[in-house]
């Protein structure tokens, strides 16, 4: 009892070597063992292209894990792509905090195929260290058509939104559309799916900031057109920033005054350039353009054009013509698709004045 009483007093430097002590071995609340290995980890786009990352059962494959992306499940079987090489044709991955937990989250978009074609898209959840924990079949929408591909999956606004379109065969009466990724009983899903707008709206007259009897000079300084060239008796425009086809034509050489300009139907439709306020545009089907204008569309034969007359089916406005080019005029199928979109000046069959028309 005496000697305790009479030990003397430990160093003033014991205390702080206690405390980087108890820090050393997770001690001090908060940062047990424990508390560091419920925090998770956060998912790191190379640890999904390395692999091993697991998908679902998709396009009649089981469920399965991919490395570097991709997984061939044999010759005739088919395939599965994760849109993870941010340089492809495959809509980029996102990689955000979605579980709101400050910890980074990735959302990717997965393409599979069988038997050489390819099924409707998905969008797949990964958090921590390449746990898969959502998965949306895009084919499961009763909305999804033969085909369903994912174009962008962005953060806007604090919330996921996935932006896809779906068409049937060869790119036919394509729909563009974009939901919100959210959470419903505790699965993740895609709400509040609506009709994309198009990035232009198509009238007649004009299509998007390209209106007859605009200037060219008016269009460069919005950064659509850079520089012209003469081609037959027309001054038409190298455009940008808009779909890689669509054309802009001065007629007669005179930049400050746009006759018309023309947008086609593409395979490479990964976004809604130009449609209509009806939603018709390139692909679209007969059937549906004609149930959108009724009797105000009307058929117009022999336009003059650089490679001689063709049919359109025109719709005339105060602002000029919005033509539409099908596959036969005479006698179309419901089926055929719209090839282009065309507008140009003229309020009537007899005033109407197409690009690529002559002089």
């Amino acid at each position: 009892m005496t000697r305790l009483l009479g030990r003397r007093s430990a160093p003033s430097s014991v205390p702080a070597l206690v405390a980087v002590l108890l820090a050393t071995f997770c001690l001090v609340p908060g940062t047990s063992p424990e508390a560091r290995a419920s925090t998770p980890a956060p998912t790191r786009l190379s640890r999904l292209l390395d692999g091993p990352t697991p998908v679902p059962a998709s396009c009649g494959h089981a469920a399965a894990k991919v490395y570097g992306g991709h997984r061939s499940f044999g010759t005739y079987h088919g395939d599965v792509w994760l849109g993870l090489d941010q340089s492809s044709s495959f809509a980029r991955p996102l990689m955000t905090d979605v579980n709101r937990d400050g910890v980074q989250d990735g959302v990717v978009s997965m393409t599979c195929t069988a038997g050489g074609v390819s099924w409707p898209d998905w969008v797949l959840v990964y958090t921590g260290r390449a746990r898969l924990v959502g998965a949306i079949n895009l084919g499961s929408r009763s909305d999804t058509q033969e085909h369903a591909s994912i174009t962008r999956i962005v953060r806007r606004d604090g919330r996921v939104r996935v932006h896809w379109i779906s068409y049937e065969g060869a790119a036919f009466n394509p729909r563009y559309r974009v939901g919100t990724l959210g959470k419903v009983d505790g699965r993740w899903r895609l709400v509040h799916v609506h009709l994309d707008p198009p990035r232009w709206t198509a009238a007649p007259g004009r299509i998007g900031p390209f209106r007859v009897g605009r200037s060219a000079q008016s269009l460069r300084d919005l950064g659509l057109v850079k520089r012209s060239t003469s081609e037959y008796c027309s001054m038409k425009w190298d455009t940008r920033n808009t779909p890689s086809t669509f054309w802009a034509e001065f007629r007669e050489g005179d930049p400050d005054d746009l006759d018309g300009a023309w947008a086609a139907q593409t395979q490479r439709i990964d976004r809604a350039y130009v449609r209509t306020a009806a939603g018709i545009g390139p692909g679209s089907y007969v059937r549906d353009l004609r149930n959108a204008y009724g009797s105000r569309l009307v058929k117009v034969d022999d336009v003059m054009v650089e490679g001689g007359p063709i049919d359109f089916f025109a719709v005339f406005g105060p602002g000029g013509a919005l033509l539409f080019k099908v596959p036969d005029v005479q006698s179309p199928n419901a089926w055929d698709a719209v090839e282009g979109i065309e507008v140009a000046k003229g309020h009537d069959r007899s005033s109407l004045r197409v690009v690529g028309g002559g002089c």
